[in-house]
């Protein structure tokens, strides 16, 4: 008797050796690792003077901190969630004073109450979502700092993928702009923010992790494989 082949599971990041995503998924199902976004430094001169810096991800807090001189001097640094302090502490060993849930709403909200009345710099990428300023109490100021480009390739070949997993809304784009969506097709968003950019183009049906992480992604596909 035939098996049958092993589902094919996509994941819009290029994927370390060591990924948990990968170590999940592996046994079960082909793993394509592949970031459909290209990124590119973006000097910026002096980091403004400010109470709090604010990082929405690994890639902003590398394009910001490798343009620095001088990481002594650094005010008290906000990151969205654990992956990002993480991060932080493991390249740079700088502790994250504040670390968010990585979900926009209670990121912003606890943010808030603890830079009340505080300036903040917002290290991001050229076209971010800013999903946490958007929802800041008005009482805090903030500027943004762009720190890097991220632009969406249009040269990628990938087969037919019977799972994908989105980790940003810039690779929802990227993918839905050479590809079209199938029914059969099961889909995974690693939050709120990126199934927003799924239903902005037509697609309801998604499953969203638990939390954004690799852990999580790979349970939520886990879900669907046999």
């Amino acid at each position: 008797m035939q098996t049958a082949p092993q589902p094919r599971v996509f994941i819009s990041r290029d994927l370390e050796e060591d990924s948990v995503f990968k170590q999940q998924i592996a046994p079960k199902a082909k793993v394509i690792g592949l970031s459909l976004i290209e990124f590119k430094a973006l000097p910026f001169g002096q980091l403004p003077a400010c109470d709090w810096l604010f990082f929405y991800s690994k890639k902003g807090i590398h394009y910001c901190l490798s343009q620095l001189d001088d990481l002594e001097q650094l005010p008290p640094i906000g990151v969205i969630g654990q992956a990002s302090a993480d991060f932080l502490w493991s390249k740079y060993k700088i502790q994250a004073q504040f670390i968010g849930t990585g979900h926009p709403e209670a990121t912003a909200l606890a943010f808030s109450r603890l830079a009340k009345g505080k300036k903040v710099v917002f290290a991001q990428a050229q076209h971010s979502k800013q999903s946490v300023q958007q929802l800041l109490d008005q009482e805090l100021t903030f500027c943004d700092v762009i720190t890097y480009q991220n632009e969406v390739k249009v040269d990628f070949e990938l087969p037919f993928i019977d799972i994908l997993v989105f980790t940003s809304p810039l690779n929802v784009t990227a993918y839905f702009d050479q590809k079209t969506y199938h029914s059969t097709q099961k889909i995974i968003s690693i939050g709120r923010v990126t199934a927003k950019a799924l239903t902005d183009i037509g697609i309801t049906s998604f499953t969203i992790a638990a939390a954004p992480n690799e852990l999580e992604l790979a349970k939520a596909c886990l879900a669907f494989i046999p």
